[in-house]
């Protein structure tokens, strides 16, 4: 299969002729094409607003070395396409979406819960419908997919929305909060705060998974509470003194 570089113009209503020059390279060395003679020329000419060249042929390929850093081609007037390069990168990405599809067809259910919070989806569906929606994203957006889906700390990640949920991690000014302490400006942040933190960590975790424990409180009956000896005696005292009476 020949290895077909297309020339084009991106205007081919206008187009009715252009002629490449001899240039000078960024690097200050001029670019000069040779014919199949060996013999230098002084550019190359274009006729029609498409042309084809087979970079398997030698003088074709010197042509399309000379175009490759031409001025004309920075300007994007024009440009070359790689038939063969387009046709490879096409190819790389049908392959990346199948191993990404496959990764997420092979997601434990156990998984789902956790992969459902990472990747937006909302509440209320079942199993199958989540799987679903991550099998369509693999195949959408291969590469997002499977950095999400590898990400090291993505249990952290998950565990900061089950922890906002519960209200044990709150969100005060975009700041990442847990009680008195500051975990950090953003998820990074955050995550490395935990990390560094592992005994509070637990005891988050444990408050996820348990809830909440709210102080009870005790209501104190009081009606039968008589005041001591010593506390009648001052009061008898103030009573008599009048040291709290108004003047």
């Amino acid at each position: 299969m020949a290895h077909l570089i297309y020339v084009k113009t991106n205007q081919p209503k206008k187009f009715s002729y252009c002629k490449f020059g001899t240039y000078t390279k960024k690097n200050g060395k001029k670019s000069v094409l040779l014919n199949p003679d060996d013999l230098p020329v002084d550019g190359w000419e274009m006729y029609d607003p498409l042309v084809s060249l087979n970079i398997d042929d030698e003088y074709d390929r010197r042509i399309y070395d000379f175009l490759l850093d031409h001025p004309f081609m920075d300007g994007g007037t024009y440009e070359m396409i790689d038939t063969k390069a387009n046709v490879e990168k096409q190819a790389a990405g049908i392959l990346e979406s199948a191993e990404a599809v496959q990764v997420a067809i092979s997601i434990k259910d156990n998984e789902l819960n956790d992969l459902k919070k990472l990747f937006g989806i909302g509440d209320g569906f079942e199993d199958r419908i989540v799987r679903a929606k991550l099998i369509q994203m693999a195949g959408a957006a291969p590469t997002k997919f499977i950095e999400i889906y590898n990400d090291a700390d993505k249990s952290y990640k998950v565990f900061l929305k089950n922890a906002l949920e519960k209200k044990v991690i709150q969100k005060v000014n975009d700041v990442w909060k847990h009680g008195n302490y500051t975990l950090g400006i953003s998820d990074a942040h955050a995550i490395h705060w935990l990390k560094e933190n592992p005994d509070v960590y637990a005891t988050m975790k444990n408050q996820v998974r348990n809830g909440l424990k709210k102080v009870k409180e005790v209501e104190v009956d009081t009606s039968d509470m008589v005041a001591s000896s010593g506390i009648q005696d001052l009061e008898k005292k103030i009573e008599e003194k009048k040291w709290f009476n108004k003047k």
